[in-house]
């Protein structure tokens, strides 16, 4: 169960630019608990770089998580 404050994000590329560690900075101090990933649009694949080939999710998460920051798809 969700408590606390959190955030939403959307689309990761355009949150701080994409930077994993600048977004883990900002929900730190914003002392939020948890994160909200879109990880699907329909049956499709979200926040994933189909030119690189890279799921931008699993940096964020990790670097969310370092922090104790609760991760949720």
């Amino acid at each position: 169960m969700l408590e606390g404050k959190g955030f939403y994000v959307w689309k990761i590329e355009r949150c701080e630019n994409g930077n994993v560690e600048e977004i883990a900075g900002k929900a730190v101090v914003a002392n939020f608990g948890h994160v909200l990933i879109k990880i699907a649009d329909g049956p499709y694949t979200y926040n994933y770089d189909w030119e690189k080939r890279i799921d931008l999710i699993p940096p964020l998460a990790k670097a969310l998580h370092e922090f104790g920051i609760e991760v949720w798809g």
